[in-house]
């Protein structure tokens, strides 16, 4: 379930005004839920947040986004997380609950691209693979693939992150570069398994 906080608190986290606070959940920077007049604030989203928010300058557009991480040689965490931050707008992140029965289907779905913990295990990283399950789709699947998978975006315990990338991203992609994988991983603050990818030989 979804540890909840308020704008306060997450102002203070992120050492922002509330006013910030509210931009960044109308944004979709921040995961939240209306209750009357107060927002319940997800506190792992703010922490995502905090850790890929870029120092300076603007992010890159979506499209430089996506080529800066395919063309990345990412040899550490460290470059990891500076790709992160910089590629950060690469797609639309949604956070969604897909009825545990439809999971098998999901993944082996030839419009859905897997990245996160279970493209580590492909890659060869010695993890276990658990929810929340990462994985990509085209901008011109997501609405049929929401649909037919019967996603709910408004469920406290998400197990899906769903990444929707612009058509162009993701045209002939099979399987996602080792790149993309890591970024993806410290992006939702899998640390230990993007260290073991790592370490993996290329």
């Amino acid at each position: 379930a979804m540890d909840a906080i308020d704008v306060d608190e997450a102002a203070t986290l992120l050492g922002v005004s509330g006013r910030q606070v509210r931009r960044l959940i109308e944004r979709g920077d921040v995961t939240a839920v209306r209750f009357g007049g107060s927002w319940a604030i997800d506190r792992a989203s703010v922490y995502r947040y905090r850790d890929l928010r870029p120092n300076r300058g603007r992010p890159l557009s979506p499209d430089g986004a996506w080529r800066a991480v395919l063309d990345a040689d990412v040899r550490s965490l460290d470059e990891a997380h500076q790709l992160a931050i910089v590629s950060r707008r690469r797609a639309d992140r949604i956070e969604v609950r897909v009825p545990p029965g439809r999971i098998e289907a999901l993944i082996s779905d030839r419009r859905v691209v897997e990245s996160g913990v279970g493209a580590a295990a492909r890659l060869g990283a010695a993890v276990d693979v658990r929810p929340p399950l990462q994985v990509y789709v085209r901008e011109s699947d997501w609405s049929e693939i929401e649909r037919e998978y019967r996603i709910d975006r408004a469920h406290s315990e998400p197990n899906v992150v769903f990444r929707v990338a612009a058509d162009e991203a993701l045209d002939g992609v099979e399987r996602l570069p080792r790149s993309v994988v890591l970024v993806d991983l410290v992006s939702e603050r899998e640390d230990r398994v993007a260290g073991e990818l790592v370490r993996v030989p290329t």
